[in-house]
């Protein structure tokens, strides 16, 4: 099964920072994608898989996961690219990971980030 969410190998802690050692995304973010000369690289075949693979993340996170996962921060620049274009969800700090035997339909908390 593929899994469009990046792998943690670690994390390391001290008094001064916080920092998550996660794999290798050798073509960086979307938005780098989107934003520079590297654009012209993406035919309409890599946007669709992009596209289907983000869906396909969140998807695993809300349904696939024991405990489900909501990023609430999903942008072009919290989606990975790896060496063969495909996507993987990133950066889950504002991420709340949801008791199995709650279910709700609304929320009322507005979060993510802009950039």
């Amino acid at each position: 099964m593929v899994v469009y969410a990046i792998s943690i190998y670690c994390s390391i802690t001290n008094d001064d920072s916080n920092l998550l050692v996660h794999e290798y995304m050798p073509n960086g973010s979307l938005w780098d994608r989107l934003h520079t000369y590297k654009k012209a690289e993406m035919d309409w075949n890599v946007q669709y898989k992009i596209a289907m693979g983000a869906a396909k993340g969140l998807e695993y996170l809300h349904h696939g996961c024991d405990r489900p996962v909501i990023h609430q921060d999903v942008k072009s620049s919290n989606i990975l690219l790896d060496e063969e274009m495909k996507p993987k969800i990133a950066e889950f700090g504002l991420a709340k990971i949801m008791q199995t035997n709650k279910v709700t339909n609304s929320s009322h908390v507005i979060a993510g980030t802009y950039s």
